[in-house]
């Protein structure tokens, strides 16, 4: 475990890791949270293992980039992770992707353009 650390530093242990783990408490109001780790890990190009039902669980179904799991059954995570490490491909195919979803879909100056056009269609 590290101590805190500037982002910068930390995008290294990222790019590295097998997949990014999103854990949250088994609660509804968290099924429409967007935790920054999600961001980072799919702009690292790394997938994500999260544990929410709302709109992320949709978001990795839809782009094969992620899985959820149940919160309530750790060895379902176990599982998982055995299974991930035994299909080294399949995770790298996943990571290309989240890379490309994470460019498209969450690009913050695209986002910043869709915002600002957006607002001015307000005014």
């Amino acid at each position: 475990i590290k101590d805190l650390m500037p982002k910068i530093d930390l995008v290294p242990y990222i790019q590295n890791a097998m997949v990014s783990l999103v854990p949250l408490a088994d609660s509804p109001v968290l099924n429409t949270s967007s935790p920054n780790k999600l961001f980072e890990s799919l702009a690292a190009g790394v997938p994500v293992i999260q544990n929410t039902q709302g709109w992320i669980k949709s978001l990795l179904d839809d782009n094969g980039v992620g899985f959820t799991v149940d919160a309530n059954d750790p060895s379902e995570l176990v599982e998982l992770l055995v299974e991930l490490s035994n299909n080294p491909q399949k995770v790298e195919n996943m990571g290309r992707k989240a890379l490309k979803i994470a460019q498209l879909m969450f690009d913050k100056d695209k986002l910043a353009e869709t915002y600002l056009n957006a607002l001015t269609k307000l005014v």
